[in-house]
């Protein structure tokens, strides 16, 4: 066997995984996209489309109650203690935290199979959604509390990787450059981040009379944040070499947030139409 398919392997097997990783959170993904528009928009779906809904959030319940839950009840119970605030955590969050930690994992696993700091990012994007999914999950479905939880999540997991960013160009050079390292790249982000937000918001209040004007400006959201994915691996790009940009970070992060919107807006409209 040549050099370089020695070398090649290991890059080789962490693709493999990286597409089983895909195949299991997509679906997944947008089970969790569809049980929050039907509850957040109450739209009536097929009763076998509620009860695969049904077993899925039972599922999800179990294995979120035994891992996660436990402290963010902690935390509202310490925020109770020190500040009475009276803060109720409804069943949506469990979904919110699964999508955001779907959005931020994808992130963290792209940018880990090229950097090779795997333990950071994976467990900083888990941190952020579990963050994320409990901020929201204290408003209802139908108030801005979601929309805001969603944007803490995003902000949160941008500032966390851009300390990285600092830190390792500062463990490399100095301490100066390591500063500049984390300006440029908490900049960089907010630039991008800051209208994202500000055209979701508008979009929820064009659409004040929804059930959920809250769930709009995610969706929103959601749709252009992975659309500037896709622009930021393309633009560049002539036509003819378009393939390489599927193996950047940003398409595969973009691609995976529409794959689950596309697919959770057909099941929602199948579902319906079946009702």
């Amino acid at each position: 066997m040549a050099v370089s398919d020695l070398e090649a392997a290991p890059e080789r097997a962490r693709t493999s995984i990286d597409i089983w990783i895909r195949l299991l959170t997509i679906p997944l993904g947008i089970l969790s996209a569809v049980l929050i528009a039907r509850d957040g928009f109450r739209i009536p779906l097929n009763e076998y489309f509620d009860a695969v809904l049904s077993f899925y959030d039972d599922a999800l319940t179990v294995v979120v109650l035994f891992l996660f839950e436990p402290a963010v009840h902690a935390v509202l119970a310490k925020l109770r203690e020190w500040f009475d605030w009276h803060l109720q955590l409804y069943q949506h969050w469990k979904h919110v935290f699964a999508l955001t930690w779907m959005c931020f994992g994808a992130l963290g696993r792209y940018v880990a199979r090229l950097q090779r700091q795997a333990a950071f990012h994976l467990g900083w994007a888990g941190l952020s959604a579990l963050v994320s999914g409990a901020l929201a999950g204290t408003a209802t479905l139908g108030s801005y509390g979601l929309f805001l939880g969603t944007i803490f999540g995003f902000l949160l997991h941008g500032f966390g990787t851009a300390i990285w960013w600092g830190v390792k160009r500062g463990y490399r050079n100095t301490f100066r450059f390591g500063y500049q390292e984390f300006q440029w790249q908490w900049r960089e982000w907010l630039i991008e981040f800051v209208p994202f937000a500000a055209i979701s918001f508008t979009a929820g209040q064009f659409l004040i009379t929804s059930p959920s004007p809250g769930l709009v400006s995610t969706a929103t959201l959601a749709a252009i944040y992975a659309c500037w994915n896709l622009w930021t691996a393309f633009w560049l790009l002539p036509v003819a070499i378009w393939r390489s940009g599927l193996e950047s970070p940003e398409a595969r992060v973009g691609l995976d947030i529409l794959y689950v919107l596309g697919g959770a807006a057909f099941i929602v409209w199948l579902g319906h139409a079946l009702a």
